[in-house]
C-alpha cells in the first residue's frame, strides 16, 4: 500500500524529533487519536517506525541504510550523508568552480563515490536527492537551463547519476528543495500555502499550494528572475539575468553599484562572485549615502516582486532567504513590508528563513528519505 499525504505528515513530525505518540497528528487533517495510532502501527509493520518499550514514544527504526543529499549551488556544492531518521552521518562542501556540465558532474560524482565508500558500505545507500540551480522538467527530468551557469541547458543529470550509483535519484530546482526544507524543518512547518524566495547570487522561488510543491507545466514555476516589474522595459534584452534579477540579487546589487559609480569593474571578480555586493552593504554601514540608495532601490524592487507573487498566489506566508537577507535583515524586511503594505490591504506573514543556507540541503534530505519510506511501505504492503 502506498503512503499517502497523511502518512507523510506523520513521518515529517517524527523525523523533526522523537515525539510522544499522543502528540503526533497530521498538520493538515484533524484525525482522531485512534486513526493516528492505526497509521503508526501500519508504519511500524512496514519497518519504518518503532515504538518505545512503554509504547509512549515513536521514532524511526535504526538501520544501516543511508541517503545522500546535495545542494548544488552556483558557487558551492554541499553534501550530507544521513541515516533514515535524518540524522547527519557526514557532511562536505566543495567549491564549484565555473566549468562545463560534464566536468562539474564528474566532480560531484567523484565526491559522492568517496562519501558512499566511506559511509554507505555494503550497499546501504538507498537514494540520492539534490537541488540544482535550474528548473527541472517534471516529465523528462532534464535540467532546462541554469541561467547562472554557462552551458547548462537540457542536461540529463539524473539519468547519469542513476547509471553511476544504481539507486533512485531525485532532482529539483534548488528553491523548490529549499521550500521543502522550510516545510519540513523551518519557517513553514504546517503551512499549506506559502512562497519561499531566495535572494542570493540570483533570485528564485519555490511555491507550496495546499501542502504540495507546485512545479508548473515545465518545472519553471517560481522562476521569478524573469519577472518584469517595469512595463516600459518589456522589450529590453536582459539575457539570462532577467529584469528582477538585474536588481534583486547579488549580481544585481553589484551591477547597480557599478552603474552608480560606487564600484569599479574588476578582472579579479566574476559575476558569480558576491564579494562586490558585500562591499556595497559594508559601505552602507559606514554611512555611504550612495550605497544606501542602491540598497534601498534593490530592496524596493524585491518588495514589488513579492507583492506581485502575493497578488497571484495569495499565500499564508512568504519566507525570504539567501545571501542578500544577511546584508541588513531588518532593513530588508522593513522595506519589503512597506512596499507590500502599500500595494495590498491584507498582507500575509513575511519572515526570514529559519534554516538559512541549510534549507536546500534539508529539502533534498527529506526528498530522499520520503522516497525510501515509500519504497519500504510498498515492499511490505503497509
Amino acid at each position: 500500500m502506498a503512503l499517502d499525504t497523511t502518512d507523510q505528515d506523520l513521518l515529517m513530525q517524527i523525523t523533526r524529533h522523537r515525539q510522544p505518540v499522543g502528540t503526533v497528528s497530521p498538520a493538515r487533517k484533524n484525525i482522531e487519536e485512534g486513526e493516528c495510532l492505526h497509521r503508526l502501527k501500519r508504519l511500524e509493520k512496514a519497518g519504518i517506525v518503532r515504538f518505545s518499550a512503554e509504547g509512549k514514544r515513536v521514532g524511526i527504526v535504526e538501520t544501516e541504510s543511508r541517503v545522500i543529499a546535495l545542494d548544488m549551488g552556483a558557487t558551492n556544492t554541499r553534501y550530507m550523508v544521513a541515516d533514515m531518521a535524518g540524522n547527519p552521518v557526514a557532511t562536505h562542501r566543495d567549491h564549484a568552480a565555473s566549468q562545463s556540465p560534464d566536468a562539474a558532474l564528474e566532480q560531484v560524482m567523484t565526491r559522492m563515490e568517496e562519501l558512499r565508500d566511506n559511509y554507505c558500505a555494503g550497499g546501504t545507500l538507498k537514494a540520492i536527492a539534490l537541488g540544482v540551480p535550474s528548473a527541472v522538467h517534471p516529465e523528462t527530468g532534464l535540467l532546462i537551463s541554469a541561467n547562472n551557469l554557462d552551458g547548462w541547458g537540457n542536461v540529463a543529470m539524473g539519468q547519469v547519476l542513476r547509471q553511476r550509483f544504481g539507486v533512485p535519484v531525485f532532482l529539483d530546482n534548488d528553491c523548490n528543495m529549499a521550500a521543502v526544507g522550510e516545510y519540513w524543518q523551518g519557517a513553514a512547518v504546517g503551512i499549506g500555502n506559502f512562497v519561499f524566495v531566495a535572494v542570493g547570487t540570483g533570485i528564485g522561488s519555490g511555491i507550496f499550494i495546499d501542502h504540495k510543491l507546485y512545479r508548473g507545466r515545465t518545472g519553471s514555476a517560481g522562476e521569478i528572475y524573469l519577472m518584469n516589474v517595469d512595463w516600459r522595459r518589456w522589450n529590453e534584452d536582459f539575457n539570462e539575468t532577467g529584469h528582477v534579477e538585474s536588481f534583486a540579487s547579488g549580481i544585481g546589487v553589484a551591477e547597480q553599484a557599478r552603474q552608480a559609480g560606487l564600484l569599479k569593474r574588476s578582472a579579479k571578480t566574476t559575476e558569480l562572485d558576491d564579494r562586490d555586493s558585500r562591499r556595497v552593504f559594508a559601505a552602507m554601514r559606514r554611512g555611504n549615502q550612495l550605497a544606501a540608495k542602491v540598497v534601498d532601490e534593490v530592496f524596493t524592487v524585491l518588495g514589488v516582486a513579492v507583492a506581485n507573487m502575493i497578488s497571484t498566489l495569495d499565500p499564508q506566508l512568504v519566507v525570504l532567504n539567501g545571501g542578500l537577507t544577511k546584508g541588513d535583515p531588518n532593513l530588508l524586511l522593513g522595506t519589503v513590508h512597506k512596499v507590500v503594505h502599500r500595494i495590498h490591504r491584507d498582507v500575509p506573514t513575511i519572515r526570514i528563513s529559519a534554516l538559512g543556507d541549510r534549507a536546500q540541503l534539508y529539502g533534498s534530505l527529506w526528498t530522499a528519505l520520503d522516497s525510501v519510506y515509500a519504497s519500504m511501505a510498498a515492499e511490505q504492503g503497509a
